[in-house]
């Protein structure tokens, strides 16, 4: 029995290093999926990734599963860039096969750790019931969005009002025929052509701004794909429809925090200039707003205005004037005074120890101004909007969590993964390392996520039904995302009601 245990232990081994899988220590087969169609970067400028894996249990007991992905925070792939880290877990019970979804956050620019074999610290780590294991298979590495950002301009309205005219990176979904038609129409290139099959959850799928399809497509399209657009547009997305018969009920306008842009009439093939230009004229303005919101400064919400606002008010409250008082009074005790009255006393040489010890008590003094004006426990202010859009039949809400901690933050934070995209606003795409673990519901950050004296915006965008919400119920609660001691919270909660007609 053992023998043949072994020789199918060693069959699955060679199965999946030829099939470019990895095989944990107690035997479980993962084998990655890309659902973001052909690539071998990782690349999105908002929402949250899925990296799909499925988990294949040939033995005969119930394995759990944790994979711990490598990623590196910054622009290229330097040495010295931020690590992080995401991992999830999974349950597979016997001669049975799961799937796990690894959800990565936006955190700036984030690049899958390929650096050369041998660095342990950007492995695949397989963790399993009977021990652990790294793997540097690419396999397991290279699942993304794959291609290039496709590129618009702003519109020619935001020209004419004195705007200024520039790029914004933009990711826009596409069957292949529909991208060569948008290509055409608009000049938009560079379009992912995703399988629409692989999203089954609408935060899959938010990685891209825009989806554009004709009738033809939206009739092939799976009924899973179609079921998590309503909420994926009211999270921020915009929907090109190239024909009046295409995206099915969906209405032209706004939809809660997304927008519907819709051919008037016929298709795009058939449409005259006049309502190509107006279809051109919409979609570029709603790309351009969709561009906008990914950045708090940029972003029309006023919940995000005041996040960024909030976060360079943070930035001028460092205790400057105390802490260069303190080290001016430093430099000139611990300099010709010290030097004065040591020589006079004769004893020059003890200037060996009078100086550290000066230094250490200055240094004192400058963290106690710190604390004696931040205190020592963290500050949180959130700002959020909720838009209740009767005639989309959602309700979304942004929310904006500013993190400002005096010390380094120890305190895990925690949140919705569920309901809601979370991304990370640093300031700095390389500021910042530690891990990621999603945790059932949860997104738990742990780490050097929020540095001394430097606030951090964590922010979520949730997506949920209408009909189980009340006529006159307020927007919910906002949850703390923080475990321990606030020195401050402040909450600014503000809303807006469309009706359904």
């Amino acid at each position: 029995m053992i023998k043949h245990a072994s020789i199918l232990f060693s069959i699955c081994c060679l199965v999946a290093a030829l099939a470019g899988a990895a095989t944990s220590p107690g035997g479980l087969v993962v084998t990655a999926q890309n659902i973001y169609g052909d690539g071998d970067c990782m690349s999105f400028g908002g929402g949250n990734a899925t990296l799909r894996y499925t988990v294949e249990n040939p033995t005969d007991s119930p394995h759990t599963l944790e994979l711990a992905l490598p990623l590196c925070r910054g622009y290229g792939l330097r040495k010295d860039a931020a690590r992080l880290c995401v991992s999830a877990t999974c349950a597979v019970a016997p001669r049975a096969t799961a799937t796990l979804d690894l959800r990565v956050p936006c955190a700036g620019a984030i690049a899958f750790a390929r650096h050369p074999v041998g660095d342990a610290g950007c492995a695949v780590t397989l963790a399993d019931d009977c021990g652990t294991c790294t793997t540097d298979d690419m396999e397991l590495l290279a699942a993304g969005t794959g291609g290039e950002a496709a590129r618009i301009f702003s519109p020619p309205s935001a020209v004419a009002a004195g705007d200024e005219r520039r790029p914004a990176s933009l990711h826009i979904a596409a069957t292949p025929r529909t991208a060569e038609t948008l290509k055409e129409l608009a000049g938009f290139d560079a379009l992912a052509t995703p399988s629409f099959a692989g999203f089954t959850r609408w935060q899959d799928f938010s990685v891209y701004e825009a989806f554009a399809a004709d009738a033809e497509d939206w009739r092939e399209l799976p009924e899973s794909f179609k079921a998590i657009l309503a909420d994926w547009v009211a999270a921020g997305g915009v929907l090109l429809a190239l024909d009046e018969d295409a995206a099915g009920d969906f209405a032209p306008g706004e939809f809660a925090l997304g927008c519907v842009v819709r051919m008037a009439r016929g298709d795009a093939a058939a449409a005259d200039e006049k309502e190509r230009d107006a279809f051109v004229q919409a979609a570029s303005q709603a790309l351009a707003n969709a561009a906008a919101m990914r950045e708090l400064a940029a972003s029309p919400l006023d919940c995000d205005i005041k996040a960024s606002d909030a976060v360079l008010a943070l930035r001028t409250e460092t205790p400057f004037v105390p802490a260069v008082a303190i080290l001016a009074a430093f430099c000139i005790l611990a300099g010709p005074v010290l030097v004065a009255i040591l020589a006079r006393c004769n004893k020059r040489l003890s200037l060996l120890w009078v100086f550290p010890a000066l230094a250490i008590v200055f240094s004192l003094a400058v963290a106690g101004a710190i604390v004696f004006t931040k205190g020592i426990e963290p500050e949180l202010h959130q700002f959020a909007h909720t838009v209740f859009d009767g005639r989309a039949g959602k309700v979304a809400t942004v929310c904006n969590h500013v993190i400002l901690a005096p010390t380094p933050l120890k305190s895990d934070i925690r949140l919705n993964a569920r309901d809601a995209v979370v991304s990370v606003h640093a300031g700095d795409d390389a500021a910042g390392e530690g891990e990621i673990v999603i945790d059932g519901d949860y997104f738990v950050f742990r780490g050097d996520w929020a540095p001394a004296m430097w606030p951090v915006v964590f922010r979520t965008v949730a997506v949920r039904d209408i009909a189980a919400s009340a006529a006159d119920e307020p927007a919910a609660p906002l949850a703390i995302p923080l475990t321990c001691r606030l020195q401050e919270h402040s909450a600014a909660v503000s809303e807006e009601r469309r009706t359904g007609e």
